[in-house]
């Protein structure tokens, strides 16, 4: 997958925009409101700029279909999941190497937000901590916490 820095201003602004409607609005827009919101005069300009996107990696398109352009699948972190062990007592983890996608366990959508003060150290969030947020339940749903060791 290509690198944002990778791409020409105009290939940016069409990903930006197509990536911005898929996530608020959970559809991708037509080419024609690509156009209008880019500048584009036509749509074979449009169509253009997403040969380029797909061939970098930065949008999925089925052919014949309107509308049909997706953001492919990347982990949001992966990290190395190293055994399994039971919810009883302590015991040796089995080691199970394997890539764990944290994305997908938190669901799509989710992003990370870092605490800045500890006005929320009531709740055992302090400066630092990092907060996965789900932004459809209105901000207010805390997915996950990750506090670094200090």
């Amino acid at each position: 997958m290509a690198e944002l820095s990778q791409l020409t201003a105009a290939e940016c602004k069409v990903y930006e925009f197509i990536r911005r409607r898929l996530r608020h609005q959970r559809r991708a827009p037509s080419q024609r409101e690509i156009a209008a919101h880019c500048g584009l005069k036509s749509r074979a300009s449009v169509a253009h700029y997403l040969d380029a996107l797909e061939q970098k990696g930065l949008i999925i398109r089925e052919r014949g279909k309107v509308r049909a352009i997706s953001l492919p699948r990347h982990p949001v972190a992966a990290l190395p999941l190293l055994g399994r062990i039971g919810a009883g007592g302590l015991q040796e983890a089995i080691e199970d190497p394997e890539l764990l996608d944290i994305g997908a366990i938190l669901g799509e959508g989710c992003v990370v937000v870092k605490v800045e003060d500890d006005s929320l150290v009531g709740l055992a969030i302090t400066a630092g901590s990092f907060l996965v947020i789900d932004p459809t339940c209105g901000w207010r749903k805390v997915v996950a916490m990750i506090r670094p060791i200090k």
